[in-house]
């Protein structure tokens, strides 16, 4: 197997990883007592007749979606320039992260843009009037208030800028693929980095007082045989 080989094989899986990220933290925040007027099931029907493509949802704790695809936002296609998605099941006050990652080889810069459901009503220019709908107003009262106050749920758009230089011709009017996690933090890290905690929490103990001693024993002993050897060969 040649070299070129193996590094044109290299070059290739390269191109393939997700090697770069944006990342958005962030905190929901409690509801409004504008949030507070609409139900979900009607925050869906408002939203679906705003935004102009289907909405994909993540649901907290965690959720990926391995791709998807945005046009740049130089593209002359005018289609795709923008992608939406639901955040549900955030619990107020904890903290989470939305990550986009994407190919290397793609010279794009991501903007995640988070929205409550006031702000993103006010977004289209369709602000929530309070006195709209008397009847929700009793939402603000009585065991409904404890229903609608526990989580909430949040609006992401994502934008993709084309940046940078490639070698493609016309790189500027493809859509790029990525990675879209939408991840909980507990302790300060993601949901799915205390695996690798409790695994280091069992290893590291284990090398340090079990394998290290081990090792350096045989390391002892073959130090020792080798100057028994050179002790015998000597007389």
């Amino acid at each position: 197997m040649s070299w070129d080989f193996l590094f044109l094989a290299l070059l290739t899986l390269c191109s393939l990883a997700y090697a770069n990220t944006e990342i958005k933290h962030f905190r929901p925040a409690r509801q409004t007592p504008e949030d507070l007027l609409v139900s979900q099931a009607e925050r869906n029907v408002l939203v679906s007749t705003l935004v102009p493509s289907m909405m994909t949802s993540l649901a907290g704790p965690y959720t990926t979606i391995e791709f998807e695809t945005v046009s740049y936002q130089q593209s002359i296609n005018p289609e795709n320039k923008e992608r939406w998605y639901c955040l549900s099941n955030l619990v107020q006050g904890k903290s989470y992260e939305l990550r986009v990652s994407y190919a290397a080889t793609t010279p794009s810069d991501f903007e995640l843009t988070l929205f409550s459901f006031s702000e993103l009503m006010a977004h289209f220019g369709k602000p929530l009037d309070l006195e709209m709908d008397p009847a929700a107003h009793k939402r603000l009262e009585g065991s409904e208030t404890t229903h609608y106050t526990t989580t909430t749920v949040m609006y992401a758009r994502i934008r993709a800028l084309y940046t940078g230089f490639s070698a493609v011709p016309g790189m500027e009017n493809q859509a790029v693929p990525y990675m879209l996690t939408l991840e909980k933090h507990v302790l300060g890290l993601p949901v799915q980095a205390l695996w690798l905690v409790a695994v280091l929490l069992v290893v590291v103990p284990a090398s340090i007082y079990i394998v290290s001693p081990w090792i350096l024993s045989i390391c002892d002993g073959l130090v020792a045989e080798e100057k028994r050897e050179a002790l015998r060969k000597s007389d």
